[in-house]
């Protein structure tokens, strides 16, 4: 996660979301996203786009030149996304400073609105990286599909 800065979200009718941010310092490139696999769900729409200002809002600059470039939306279905939050890396100099990972962003659909509902670069659908997320996680790795 991008942990170490905390931060929540509320949107208007009382939901919060909590995002741990923490910003890693990588002595290479930053991996993360993998295939693409876009469905629609109703009521929202799962192209990048719709997830980028909500990256963005969430992400930038919680660490020194921390900004979001792009998002890449992994799965989008039944009213769950999982979706990575690539970061700048024009400014990464390997060894020194300002490397960030993509982090992987998992949302849900409020109210015909997309809402954080967890993130971390550890996460997983598979059964060891369930481990401390509990229902949210699992309800959410069901719905787009995982085993």
């Amino acid at each position: 996660m991008f942990g170490g800065f905390g931060r929540s979200f509320t949107n208007g009718v009382g939901a919060i979301a909590s995002v741990a941010l923490v910003a890693f310092a990588l002595l290479a490139g930053c991996g993360g996203g993998g295939a693409t696999k876009q469905t629609e769900t109703s009521g929202a729409s799962c192209d990048p786009q719709a997830f980028l200002p909500i990256l963005r809002d969430a992400i930038d600059n919680q660490a020194k030149e921390l900004r979001i470039v792009e998002a890449r939306v992994r799965r989008c279905r039944n009213g769950y996304a999982q979706v990575f939050a690539v970061p700048d890396r024009s400014v990464c100099q390997p060894g020194v400073r300002h490397c960030y990972d993509t982090e992987q962003v998992f949302f849900r659909l409020v109210n015909d609105e997309w809402r954080i509902l967890t993130s971390g670069t550890a996460l997983s659908c598979e059964e060891g990286g369930l481990a401390g997320e509990g229902a949210k996680l699992r309800e959410a790795c069901r719905a787009l599909g995982h085993s």
